[in-house]
């Protein structure tokens, strides 16, 4: 029986998976591990642990933080090494900070204090140290901002981090969006997601090239690369700004990596989505979901963690659970080959505390004996009776996929030898087909042949009779000769003595017989020669025809062999032609989704400019209308505080003077309420153009023609209320006592008489009984007054108005 683990028990640093480069803390290890093995270089408690590329990171309960494994870029923080078997302690840094998170990205490394402030050091050729550059650092150094965080992840090539307010800080490269600011830069010191009704957030994390994160509520965001569904969007398409995920609510955890994603929420349901090739969505089927799916699990779950192919969780228990792909070992079931396609507990006699999971090796934070797990299976395999039910149920689910596959398999090829069929009887009859066309072919050749045999025959007989015939002629002509020298010859004889004896007879007969033979014979062998030309010329002409009609065959079915492979090439070429036409189709369709959430986002950004320029705009007009009621309000003041003493009774002059101040006073704020209507209508004007301009670019000549001529009536009536506040300014007051009229501006300050004869100092008047007026008595002698300083008077007060 395996011991259970207790409170005595200390927590130590265990490790599995990929060993090779010295990432597992044991240097006697090369080899991968394939269940849980404690580090025994580490005598104290542990309090952090991190997994990065073949490397680890670990911090004791005494802050002091340890690295080891393989680091080129400087990642492990240990200057000029690159790679150590065992854990060595960071020097390079303040003993004094306390850390409280730290993160491992693909070759960079982060890591957050208590007070906020967040350490990096690794590779940054795209600013994903947040220091304001691109070079690299094998140390720890401060990122710069000034922010207070509390949460921090690293990608592959990005960070991201969460203030105490809620905010989200990210930086680094910006290759598919992961950024979530929708700029088309990489960042090299943190800069904040500013997206349109974007929460409040609790929680962020960063996967390869994508990006999550938890709102107050509980909803999910995600952002960047959509490779097989990761997002959890529907689609494979990839976000550069925060979008929610609606098929999930009230989330706790989210973890999420190149592959998959899982998510748990608030009432313990663990929803997974993304590749399932290896069986890492846990749902005992291979097929990749777009969407979140709900998985069973043995128990409740308090922690969650996404590997490359593998998926782990521990529960309430302390045990841990995993599925997915078992390479390198890094499920810690004691196999490297194999899948796990739903969760099943890893039967060791520790309790997990903590875990860290990257590609092919895991770190963990145990409690326990250490010693080694018990209860294998004859195949190397843990069998667990708590998921024994659900395994059995989801191996009966996959046999009944299976079945279904195959009945659908053997349908398809009951259909396809169906098929085959009715093509071998439509092939065997196009083959009698032709064969009977062959056959009517030979025979109508045969027959052709036998006619020119029969031609040729024929002609060798006529060329054979008229041998015969001319042989006779000659035959004929001979003989003729012979009897007319025979005839001489008796005439000869019989006008000479007969002196021939019998004997000289005989012998003339028997040469008449040879000679006649002698020519019969080369009769004979001349028609025998004529006879055999014309055979020879006979056959050859046939050889000739057969030969020829062998030939037309031959090119004929290589005719026909050429045109079935022209076929199935032209067949591959529109195949290939239709299969670039979808590749065309779906990059253009790609395309213009990426331009319209570019305009989109131009548009929003110009939406926002527009709206911040209105708006302080009115905050100067309101500050400026504030201010000169401040100042006409405290001149107020000052005017009744001296006046006070002495209020003398106006007449009526005075009082229609006064009458005609107000009135004009009035059309100026008349005239200016009409200006400062004019211009919101110009600038509604001016954001319902720029909308019609953004909705539709076509109509873009009619809009500006449109504008000209609302801009030509608008100005006309600007024009006109200028002129009739012109008008107003210079209307002349008539005054009882002269003819002089004084021209009153349509500054405020003019419009009360109070204001007016403020600053006018005592001025003597010379008239034909000299008087000195005093300044309290303005309102009998004001047009005496106006007669000698109406010119200076109107120069000083319009420069100080």
């Amino acid at each position: 029986m395996s011991e259970t683990p207790t409170a005595q028990h200390k927590q130590q640093l265990y490790s599995w998976g990929r060993q090779r480069e010295g990432q597992g803390g044991r240097p006697e290890d090369v080899d991968d591990q394939t269940w849980p093995r404690v580090v025994e270089m580490f005598p104290v408690k542990i309090k952090l642990v991190a997994s990065g590329v073949d490397r680890s990171l670990v911090v004791d309960e005494d802050n002091r933080m340890w690295s080891f494994g393989r680091g080129w870029m400087g990642e492990l923080g240990l200057a000029y090494k690159t790679q150590v078997s065992y854990p060595e302690q960071i020097t390079k840094v303040n003993p004094q900070l306390k850390w409280k998170q730290i993160a491992c990205g693909s070759e960079h490394t982060l890591a957050l204090t208590e007070d906020g402030e967040i350490w990096s050091w690794g590779a940054n050729e795209m600013g994903q140290l947040g220091q304001g550059h691109t070079k690299m650092v094998d140390r720890p150094a401060k990122v710069m901002s000034d922010q207070r965080f509390t949460h921090i992840s690293a990608g592959t090539s990005h960070s991201i981090a969460l203030n105490d307010l809620g905010e989200i800080y990210t930086w680094g490269g910006k290759y598919m969006g992961q950024l979530g600011n929708s700029r088309p830069v990489d960042f090299t010191i943190p800069c904040k997601i500013e997206a349109e009704n974007l929460p409040s957030f609790k929680f962020v994390t960063a996967g390869d090239y994508s990006s999550a994160a938890i709102s107050i509520s509980g909803d999910l965001y995600t952002w960047g690369s959509g490779a097989h569904g990761r997002l959890g969007l529907g689609t494979t398409i990839s976000f550069d700004v925060p979008q929610r995920v609606p098929e999930v609510e009230s989330v706790r955890l989210v973890s999420i990596t190149a592959n998959h994603c899982i998510a748990l929420t608030d009432t313990n349901h663990v929803f997974t989505w993304g590749a399932n090739h290896n069986g890492e969505l846990g749902n005992g089927l291979r097929q990749r979901q777009l969407r979140p799916i709900e998985i069973k699990t043995p128990e409740t779950f308090n922690a969650i963690h996404a590997g490359y192919e593998s998926s782990f969780a521990i529960g309430d228990s302390g045990s841990l659970y995993v599925w997915g792909s078992c390479a390198n070992g890094v499920l810690g079931v004691g196999r490297k080959v194999g899948d796990i396609l739903v969760p099943t507990r890893v039967n060791t006699t520790v309790l997990f505390r903590g875990l860290s999971v990257h590609r092919r090796h895991v770190l963990a934070i145990c409690q326990g004996t250490g010693e080694p797990p018990e209860g294998w299976s004859k195949e190397n395999e843990l069998i667990d009776p708590r998921i024994e039910e659900d395994r059995l149920a989801a191996e009966a689910k996959k046999e009944q996929a299976d079945a279904k596959i195959a009945a659908n398999t053997a349908a398809e090829e009951a259909y396809l030898a169906e098929a085959a069929k009715r093509v071998a009887q439509q092939q065997e009859k196009l083959e009698k087909t032709k064969i009977d066309v062959a056959k009517r072919q030979e025979e109508e050749e045969e027959a052709k042949r036998r006619e020119a045999e029969e031609k040729q025959k024929k002609i060798a007989e006529s060329h054979r009779r008229a041998a015969l015939k001319k042989a006779e002629e000659h035959a004929r002509s001979l003989g003729q000769e012979i009897e007319e020298d025979a005839t001489k010859t008796d005439a000869k004889t019989e006008s000479e003595p007969q002196e021939e004896d019998e004997d000289t007879r005989r012998q003339r007969e028997r040469e008449e017989r040879r000679r006649q033979l002698q020519r019969e014979r080369e009769a004979r062998e001349a028609e025998e020669k004529v006879e055999e030309k014309v055979e020879k010329k006979v056959e050859e002409k046939v050889e000739e025809k057969v030969e020829d009609k062998l030939e037309d065959k031959t090119e004929e079915k290589e005719e026909d062999v050429h045109d079935e492979e022209k076929e199935r090439e032209e067949r591959r070429e529109r195949r290939e032609r239709e299969r670039e036409a979808r590749e065309k189709e779906e990059r253009e369709q790609e395309e213009r989704e990426r331009e319209e959430r570019e305009r989109l986002r131009r548009e929003r950004e110009e939406a926002r400019e527009l709206e911040e320029l209105q708006r302080q705009e009115r905050e100067a007009e309101e500050k400026r209308k504030e201010e000169e009621a401040a100042k006409e309000e405290a001149v107020k003041e000052d005017v009744v505080k001296e006046e006070a003493p002495k209020e003398e009774t106006p007449t009526s002059a005075d009082s229609t003077i006064v009458e005609e101040l107000k009135k004009d006073s009035v059309d100026s704020e008349n005239t200016e309420k009409t200006k400062q209507e004019a211009t919101q209508v110009e600038e509604m004007e001016i954001c319902q153009e720029t909308e019609d301009n953004k909705e539709n670019k076509g109509e873009e000549n009619k809009s500006e023609e449109n504008k000209s001529e609302e801009n030509k009536s608008e100005e006309n009536k600007n024009e006109e209320n200028k002129n009739e506040e012109k008008k107003k300014q210079k209307k002349r007051v008539s005054w009882s006592n002269s003819n002089m009229t004084i021209p009153i501006p349509g500054n405020p300050r003019f419009m009360n008489p109070e204001l007016i004869l403020k600053d006018i100092p005592p001025v003597e008047i010379v008239e034909t009984k000299p008087k000195v007026v005093d300044r309290d008595d303005y309102l009998p002698s004001i047009l005496k007054v106006l007669k000698d300083v109406h010119k200076s008077f109107y120069e000083e007060y319009s420069r100080n108005c």
